[in-house]
């Protein structure tokens, strides 16, 4: 996944989304035990839209981040330079 992609995604809305592109929350889920950057390297490796998640009732939610520290963006990018 590239910058270009991730900020593809980051923009798109829920309307934007085909349902049946999104993962159901809790599928694939990745280990917790590992560390930020290995988990994020591990969502870059499969290549899905990490904003958004179905829920078991069909509902698109579109997940966004507080800006109260290093956001999801900043340690994706940070992420995909040092891949």
């Amino acid at each position: 996944m590239t910058l270009n992609e991730l900020n593809y995604f980051s923009s798109l809305g829920v309307n934007d989304i085909d349902k049946n592109s999104v993962e159901l929350f809790g599928k694939n889920m990745l280990d917790v035990t590992l560390p930020v950057k290995e988990r994020l390297k591990k969502v870059l490796e499969k290549g899905s839209n990490p904003y958004f998640r179905k829920s078991k009732d069909g509902w698109l939610v579109k997940i966004s981040f507080s800006n109260n520290g290093t956001s999801f963006q900043e340690i994706f990018e940070e992420s995909i330079k040092n891949r």
